[in-house]
């Protein structure tokens, strides 16, 4: 069989057969002429129309709403590795899928009228990172399918009926951080015994914030710890909010991870580092960028899981019949870097409980 090669791309040729008979018939030797005219159409019609099987698929439309730009070293590598994801199941940026990406760069007030640019676009399906970027978005649609990352509370804030059936336009992964603040706050107990006073910075308009906060609080008492929050609204409010953390003297930091809090991270460490205060954050990049300890749902593992909700989504499922995931892996990071800036040293049973260590 010969094969024909049309744009770059190799297809089967389409054997016709032609009954040419001597006498009478539509191609005997009398209509040798019409017979050279339909041959060069027919090869032509062959050309224009390409089986449906190779036809070029179309353009899926994914538009995805972040805490922080991809630009940030928070949120790079968690994004390559969805992009990375759907090349693995056959769709590539470019070619079959195209991406609009927004982010508030930490302000909040700026997700209601992202969240509409987006859904005036009318995309195959949004993705919304963190509580804010979601609630925005699903109080513009209920129509458009939404993949959520990394809401702690996801029946409890309205976005789904139950993890097993969502019912509405939203699906996607939790992140359980209700539910790991009593081991964060343990390991803090763990490295500095006999802590009693734990600072945390907290924004108050955040929704997951108010339910990690309520959970802390809930099992500070069992491990003998009381929660300090100390309260920033903006980015103005981080100079007063240091001094009177400095002025309060907490024997520890933990760190949550919403926006505002995330486009502050390094002069929150920094901070930290010079007053000596260990201190856990619950996403991965507190300790990579400097803090002393993280621990965290792996958060590259949870973009991979959603990139297969995407791709399910664009295969036809509805949001409403997919279950939303909780994490099942999570990462203990330590830095020792910082252990030494702050002048303490980590037993090395404890050290080698750590996923990764940052020397």
């Amino acid at each position: 069989m010969t094969r024909q090669k049309r744009n770059g791309t190799v297809y089967p040729a389409k054997i016709v057969t032609i009954s040419a008979k001597s006498e009478g018939g539509l191609f005997g030797d009398g209509d040798a002429p019409m017979r050279m005219r339909f041959l060069p159409i027919a090869i032509l019609l062959l050309g224009a129309f390409p089986p449906p099987s190779v036809a070029q698929s179309r353009v899926a439309q994914v538009a995805a709403l972040l805490s922080v730009p991809v630009s940030d070293s928070s949120q790079g590598p968690v994004w390559q590795a969805f992009v990375d994801e759907l090349r693995k199941r056959g769709r590539v940026e470019g070619h079959n899928l195209a991406f609009d990406v927004r982010s508030a760069g930490g302000r909040a007030e700026h997700y209601p009228e992202l969240a509409a640019e987006l859904v005036a676009l009318r995309p195959d399906v949004i993705i919304a990172v963190g509580t804010q970027p979601v609630q925005a978005v699903h109080e513009k649609t209920d129509t458009i399918p939404i993949v959520m990352i990394s809401v702690p509370d996801p029946i409890g804030l309205g976005y789904i009926e139950s993890f097993a059936r969502p019912g509405g336009n939203v699906t996607g992964i939790s992140n359980q951080f209700g539910d790991i603040m009593g081991k964060v706050l343990q390991l803090l107990t763990e490295v500095r015994p006999g802590i009693s006073r734990v600072g945390f910075f907290w924004v108050p308009d955040n929704p997951a914030m108010r339910f990690n906060k309520a959970a802390l609080e809930a099992i500070a008492p069992q491990l003998g710890v009381t929660i300090e929050p100390i309260e920033v609204k903006a980015s103005e409010d981080f100079d007063a909010a240091f001094a009177v953390m400095a002025r309060s003297r907490p024997d520890a930091l933990l760190m949550n991870s919403p926006p505002l809090l995330t486009e502050h991270r390094r002069e929150i460490i920094a901070f930290a580092l010079d007053h000596r205060l260990p201190a856990i954050g619950n996403f991965t990049f507190w300790a990579r960028d400097g803090l002393l300890m993280s621990y965290a749902p792996d958060w590259v593992h949870m973009w991979r899981r959603a990139a297969d909700y995407v791709d399910r989504i664009l295969k036809g499922a509805k949001p409403a019949d997919l279950p939303v995931e909780q994490p099942t892996k999570f990462e203990f990071v330590i830095n020792l870097k910082a252990a030494r800036a702050i002048g303490l040293e980590l037993p090395p049973l404890f050290v080698a409980r750590a996923d990764e260590v940052i020397e």
